[in-house]
């Protein structure tokens, strides 16, 4: 299995700690927030190849960082020098484009996508590496969609995704359909070619400040589902966009 850490942009909303450094290099309970995912990855035995990371803010400090936090490493930098005029789906497509250069083999490999400024229990992102499906996306096992900002899913009765949408659409279905996108995705090789085409044509579409979650109903349901993988009750995570955040993360973390 190959991961991609998505990790260009700034955090302007964290400003005071990412005035010389990027938002996942913020720490929680003295460990940056993606040291903590890339040693979670390196514990879990399936994440056995190339990390892709996207830089593109401070990406010279991020890299500099990440070298000296893990000497010999198996990271591949893909450079996004477009990330103050673009969006995640311009990130992703460029670097999922890098992943599946690097692809050779005729068999289906795994892919792991994390967003870099998520903060996940051990237990989250082992149950997600071990996802098979050739889409499996992260959903919040509440009906709570309450958070700010972001995309929900409506799912079918088989717990497949229909479609992402906006918060601000939420009006437009029933309330007990929808469940919170986390930003933790595994797909396999041959989906990501799917993800390749809807991220270009969305983009053409939507503009590159699309979302990739927009792009992704592009995707046509019937040559790739997408499968829901709930966090269950027990389990940490969280998003950190504000001083707010950064503090609740560092209390629910350090309990």
């Amino acid at each position: 299995m190959k991961a991609i850490i998505l990790a260009a942009g700034r955090g302007s909303r964290l400003e005071q700690h990412t005035e010389y450094k990027t938002k996942c290099m913020v720490e929680v309970g003295g460990v940056s927030l993606i040291e903590r995912l890339i040693r979670q990855l390196y514990a879990n035995s399936m994440i056995s190849e190339d990390i892709y990371i996207a830089v593109g803010y401070q990406a010279e400090t991020l890299e500099a960082f990440l070298n000296e936090k893990f000497p010999g490493n198996n990271f591949k930098f893909v450079y996004v020098r477009e990330w103050n005029t673009t969006n995640n789906s311009w990130t992703l497509y460029k670097t999922l484009s890098s992943v599946l250069n690097g692809i050779h083999s005729l068999d289906d490999e795994m892919i792991a996508l994390f967003e870099s400024d998520l903060i996940l229990s051990d237990a989250v992102v082992s149950r997600l590496c071990a996802a098979t499906h050739s889409f499996t996306a992260l959903l919040n096992d509440s009906d709570d969609v309450s958070l700010d900002g972001g995309y929900v899913n409506k799912l079918n009765d088989k717990e497949l995704i229909n479609q992402f949408v906006k918060k601000s659409n939420m009006h437009l279905y029933k309330p007990d359909s929808y469940w919170k996108t986390i930003n933790c995705y595994v797909f396999s090789s041959s989906a990501a070619n799917y993800i390749i085409q809807s991220l270009k044509y969305g983009m053409n579409v939507l503009g590159y400040g699309a979302y990739y979650e927009e792009c992704f109903n592009f995707i046509p349901n019937v040559l790739v589902s997408k499968h829901a993988l709930h966090v269950l009750k027990h389990e940490k995570w969280g998003e950190i966009d504000t001083e707010e955040d950064l503090n609740e993360m560092t209390t629910k973390f350090n309990q």
